[in-house]
């Protein structure tokens, strides 16, 4: 169902008060004869209609650069219930600003996580592509090829305005788009052209690759210390010092990363001691796999 924006006057709530306004953000597209409006955290497109909307239409025009685009709009105003078979309406009172640089960040669909993997045939033999789409909005990219290092990011995905998943990877600056098709996902090239497709390959297990190692790596030095940690338990964003509090326990991890990562103490002091998090760690057990093979 479709709900209507309608800007105008304040609404009076059930008992002749004013209801008071709440702040709303969302992606707005504007196309010939349909206005459209996504409020953030959702995926369920809904129409934009009413006086107001010509001010909304004159921002976006301003704005836009493609047909078609998505631009993340702030307005305020109050969502109205329908009657019997009438679309439900949100009676927006103000327009406050738009920003075509951004957009609401894509939503997780905990149904479409897994592996996905695509197979190709390059100059040096086969080349896998590999994407972890991860319960929660985490995703990891890597690409194996013969003779040529593993290559790895770290990323989330989600679903757009659009109704595509989504996976940026902001190390790479890069973003992939993806429509769902039986028993995988198709690639959408840049011209909206379809590409490769990715198989469901299984479960997406965040231990799978490079992280897997580092979990591993930073549990066993952990049980060294006396403590019970689980390398599937450990999560990216989590804080080298609550992992390892005390003198000793970070001393043994520094000692055991600088044989792990192949350094002498004076490569690794500079870069360990910038190390905060796992990810972190992680990034630095990519680069020196990248350097060994």
């Amino acid at each position: 169902m479709f709900l209507a924006f309608t800007f105008g006057c304040q609404v009076a709530g059930p008992h002749g008060k004013p209801v008071v306004d709440k702040h709303w953000e969302g992606d707005v597209r504007i196309l010939p004869g349909d206005t459209s409006f996504v409020v953030c955290g959702t995926t369920v497109p809904m129409r934009l209609t009413g006086p107001g909307a010509d001010s909304i239409a004159q921002h976006y025009t301003q704005l836009s650069t493609l047909p078609g685009q998505w631009i993340k709009t702030w307005c305020s105003g109050q969502m109205v219930l329908p009657g019997p078979g009438l679309d439900s309406v949100l009676q927006a009172s103000h327009y406050l600003r738009m920003d075509s640089s951004v957009n609401c960040i894509p939503v997780p669909n905990e149904h479409m996580a897994g592996k996905y993997v695509s197979i190709s045939v390059g100059q040096t033999g086969l080349i896998t592509e590999q994407i972890l789409l991860l319960q929660g909005g985490d995703a990891v990219s890597s690409i194996t090829a013969p003779n040529a290092p593993l290559t790895e990011d770290d990323g989330n995905w989600g679903i757009d305005a659009n109704g595509d998943l989504v996976v940026q990877l902001p190390e790479r600056k890069a973003k992939l788009t993806f429509m769902w098709e039986k028993g995988g996902l198709r690639s959408k090239l840049p011209n909206g052209a379809p590409g490769p497709t990715y198989r469901l390959a299984g479960h997406a297990d965040r231990m799978d690759g490079t992280f897997g190692r580092t979990a591993t790596w930073l549990a066993a030095v952990a049980k060294d210390q006396g403590d019970t940690l689980r390398a599937e338990n450990l999560r990216p964003s989590m804080a080298l010092d609550s992992l390892f509090p005390g003198p000793a326990a970070r001393a043994a991890l520094s000692a055991s990363a600088a044989d792990t990562l192949g350094m002498i103490e004076q490569e690794i002091n500079p870069v360990w001691n910038a190390a905060r998090t796992v990810k972190d760690v992680n990034s630095l057990l990519r680069s020196h796999l990248r350097e060994v093979r």
